[in-house]
């Protein structure tokens, strides 16, 4: 008698049965206030700085905004920009008040321009208004475990009562990435877009990872006067996936911190590779049947652990 049994329950059988990683080489010097390198298939941190202490996260709030579209949304939906929207401040698309764009430009706008009018525009279609967009942003955020986290708005412009930490910006760019539509849309250099004017504009990704760093998969930036210079992206080396916060960076040298955190990240953590989807675990008796049940893993199962740590 066979049966597949959830990957949850193997995860635990797995993880039951492996020792807790030991500490790797000591962490680089960066300029950045607060950062988390984490493990891009389960967010967890893998070492941070000040990951668990609270900081302003600018336009990194776009990548909750995102998520969020990407599971409400239809990406053919028309949106038609309002008053509020167009007379947003800093980095924008300049939309105007009663002109339409679909979901899927704006989306793109969103995270590739990082423009603020757009990720207003799309929080009253999602929702009917900013202030209950922003009800939803909390209770996502709080679905995917994040312990010291607030949004008041969906684009990052500044308020006191709206942070984040690193650990937890890990958590929501974790969730964000497992949407294929923006995995996309963040290693996206360029965007061309069809302006209602009848021109058509290039949007460019600010994020200098995707040029200077090799392997980035995509990420989002953010800066605000009183947040610094903010970063949350990600890369990959063979088949090792790690993500970096960076928070309150000192200009320029947020591309070297997030640099640095993923060059330590890629030298002291690897995959291992537990089981494979199919692949017998283990056998256990059934009550009903005089055979043992044999359980299947339902897909591949890896861990990251560090380097040297009682690797399988």
């Amino acid at each position: 008698m066979r049966r597949v049994i959830s990957i949850l329950l193997i995860l635990i059988l797995v993880l039951l049965t492996l020792a807790k990683p030991s500490e790797a080489a000591a962490a680089p010097s960066i300029t950045a206030k607060a950062a988390a390198l984490f493990d891009l298939a389960s967010g967890e941190v893998l070492a941070g700085i000040n990951a668990d202490t609270k900081v302003y996260p600018a336009s990194t709030t776009k990548v909750l905004t995102a998520l969020l579209v990407a599971e409400h949304g239809n990406l053919t939906d028309m949106v038609t920009i309002s008053d509020r929207a167009e007379q947003q401040e800093g980095t924008a698309l300049y939309c105007r008040a009663g002109e339409q764009y679909s979901v899927l430009d704006l989306l793109n706008a969103l995270l590739v321009l990082s423009a603020n009018d757009v990720a207003v525009a799309l929080a009253e279609h999602i929702a009917g208004s900013v202030e209950e967009f922003a009800q939803m942003m909390n209770e996502k955020a709080r679905e995917l475990g994040t312990e010291n986290s607030n949004f008041l708005n969906p684009n990052g412009l500044p308020h006191e009562d709206h942070y984040t930490t690193a650990a937890d910006m890990a958590k929501i760019f974790t969730a964000a990435f497992k949407q294929p539509l923006l995995r996309d849309i963040m290693s996206t250099r360029v965007y061309y877009i069809d302006l209602p004017s009848g021109e058509r504009r290039a949007l460019v990704n600010g994020n200098k990872m995707l040029t200077e760093y090799a392997g980035t998969l995509g990420g989002k930036t953010g800066y605000t006067s009183q947040a610094g210079n903010c970063l949350v992206t990600a890369a990959q080396v063979g088949d090792l996936k790690l993500g970096v916060a960076v928070f309150k960076a000192q200009g320029q040298a947020v591309w070297q911190d997030a640099g640095a955190l993923l060059d330590y990240g890629f030298a002291n953590w690897c995959n291992i590779s537990c089981t494979r989807r199919a692949q017998a675990v283990t056998a256990m008796p059934a009550r009903y049947a005089s055979e043992k049940v044999l359980l299947l893993a339902g897909e591949d199962v890896q861990l990251v652990r560090a380097k040297g740590d009682g690797q399988l």
